[in-house]
């Protein structure tokens, strides 16, 4: 059997990641067997004096660690950022069309009252549309002919 004695010594209290039943998940700058301190996460007693099996990792290793969860964090933030931008991008469209449309409404009720009780607009004829035909005239005949007819009853109604 291999031997289990070793040494520790907690340098630095980071915090305590989670709790149960007693027992605190921490983070700790831990030196072991007087190597050179580690990063270490593992369950601890609330006196230090008994552990679970954790995981520990030397400063590259946590500084790695610490870059993953920023960066993947930064990607989420940069996401969610992208997306309510979008959101109010929409949202701004859509007021700034509202209000167009609310503009050319007025505008149309305004020409609408204006125009309500005015006379309808002269048209011009078209140069497509043939002119009006007038009535056809007398000949000089039949004119000849009203004309003497009025003399005789001008004459008749004379007194002499």
């Amino acid at each position: 059997m291999p031997d289990r004695d070793f040494t520790f010594e907690i340098e630095e209290h980071f915090g305590v990641i989670g709790s149960r039943e007693g027992w605190n998940k921490e983070l700790n700058l831990v030196r072991w067997n007087g190597a050179a301190a580690k990063y270490d996460i593992r369950e601890w007693d609330e006196h230090h004096e008994q552990m679970h099996r954790g995981l520990t990792l030397t400063p590259w290793e946590m500084r790695k660690v610490v870059d993953l969860f920023v960066s993947r964090n930064n990607h989420a933030a940069v996401a969610r950022g992208r997306a309510i931008e979008a959101g109010r991008n929409a949202r701004r469209i859509a007021a700034r069309q509202k209000a167009e449309e609310t503009a050319a409404e007025a505008e149309r009720q305004a020409e609408l009252e204006a125009l309500e009780g005015a006379a309808p607009p002269f048209e011009e004829p078209s140069a497509e549309e043939p002119p009006a035909e007038e009535p056809p005239t007398e000949t000089a005949e039949e004119q000849k002919q009203v004309d003497s007819d009025e003399s005789q009853e001008e004459l008749q109604d004379a007194d002499f």
